[in-house]
């Protein structure tokens, strides 16, 4: 009987209408009227409700929506994938009935009141910003090529969530702009060494490690 109720037709002839069954799931959760929905049951729903969100352009609730799964390695994952996806998108958040604006920051991760905020870890926010950096440029709002130290910049705040993709960044770095460039143009050294050394820490020794190798 759950199960049939938690279907979106159930509702409506719309077999991808999610409203109805995410916030009835919600209700058997708190008021524990019933068995407990699922894992399996309560992650398709999301990920229905939350599909619906991110095709009318509300992906920031497609996030509130993926919070309440209990599923921890589930709802890291899909948090995680909608922040690459989209949270370049909105800079500006309208709340509150539209009596209230709130940076992309502040409504993510949690204003300075403390009254509103989804409650993320700032390094995740930074991680998926710092992944859209080489591809700003691509934009229609873009202007001119993504700078590296950029990139670096955001993903040296992620900290260890990003720590991968920080050396691949540096490699990166190393091997298609700075290498060819030096070699060409006999261009100075030291400021990509810096730049290097924040990306991947400058605690790191494979920062130096990559440019002895390459400079060699």
């Amino acid at each position: 009987v759950v199960t049939q109720a938690l279907s979106p037709l159930s509702v409506t002839s719309d077999n991808l209408d999610f409203r109805h069954s995410w916030q009835l799931a919600m209700l058997f959760d708190a008021l524990k009227l019933y068995a407990p929905v699922s894992r399996e049951t309560q992650t398709a729903i999301a990920h229905g409700l939350a599909s619906q969100l991110i095709a009318h352009g509300h992906w920031e609730w497609a996030v509130y929506v993926y919070l309440h799964l209990d599923d921890e390695a589930v709802r890291k994952i899909a948090v995680r994938d909608v922040l690459l996806r989209h949270a370049h998108e909105k800079e500006m958040f309208v709340v509150d009935g539209g009596r209230q604006q709130l940076s992309r920051e502040e409504f993510l991760c949690g204003s300075n009141d403390g009254n509103w905020g989804l409650g993320l870890p700032k390094d995740l926010l930074h991680e998926a910003l710092a992944y859209w950096k080489p591809y700003e440029h691509f934009a229609p709002s873009g202007e001119g090529v993504c700078q590296p130290e950029e990139q670096a910049r955001l993903l040296t705040a992620a900290g260890k969530t990003a720590e991968e993709s920080r050396r691949i960044l540096a490699e990166d770095l190393l091997a298609m702009r700075w290498v060819p460039r030096m070699t060409l143009e006999a261009a100075p050294f030291a400021d990509q060494l810096g730049t290097l050394q924040n990306v991947l820490g400058s605690s790191d020794p494979s920062s130096t490690a990559y440019v002895r190798a390459y400079k060699e």
